[in-house]
């Protein structure tokens, strides 16, 4: 039955559900925010390596075009072993740069089609980094996280559960027939 009187405890949990929304809402800001500036960090890592990962390239056809003309010096007797030796360790050296930074393209790549849910992803069809990059910009990579963000959809979700639940809270104010 309806009770003539409840002290308040009708309107206390209105009142409850309506800031239960509230800080859903907030919630759902923060994570926007949150995964906006991820990936977007991610993005700016990504074309940051691959501009490293194109000096090293270019690094390591410097040493190697020296290399080879010490070695011919070396014939002829204009170079020294330790020149020769220092090239190379030069090469080897620009070479592991070059290792290093193919792995953080990739995991950055992944990272990032992870957070957009494009294609390249681990669950989707491979895809370059650079076709990554070349057909997605900073702000459709942070568009494209927010939409794809599980933990935001599951927010978002929650929304209307805590609606009803405040719409419950004020249709327990009318009497029952």
């Amino acid at each position: 039955g309806q009770r003539i009187f409840d002290f308040g405890t009708s309107r206390l949990e209105i009142d409850a559900a309506k800031e239960d929304i509230r800080g859903r809402e907030f919630e759902i800001v923060s994570a926007r925010r949150r995964q906006a500036l991820e990936t977007g960090l991610t993005y700016t890592r990504l074309v940051s390596v691959n501009e490293r990962l194109n000096a090293t390239a270019d690094r390591v056809d410097f040493f190697l075009e020296l290399q080879a003309g010490i070695e011919a010096a070396l014939e002829l007797g204009g170079a020294t072993r330790a020149e020769l030796a220092e090239v190379q360790a030069r090469v080897e050296d620009a070479r592991a740069d070059r290792l290093q930074l193919q792995f953080q393209r990739e995991r950055l790549s992944t990272e990032l089609a992870t957070d957009t849910g494009r294609p390249g992803s681990p669950c989707v069809r491979s895809q370059s980094e650079d076709q990554l990059l070349s057909s997605a910009s900073i702000v459709n990579s942070v568009n494209l996280a927010l939409n794809a963000n599980s933990d935001l959809a599951a927010l978002d979700a929650d929304l209307p559960a805590q609606s009803l639940r405040a719409t419950r809270a004020k249709r327990q104010l009318l009497p029952a027939i």
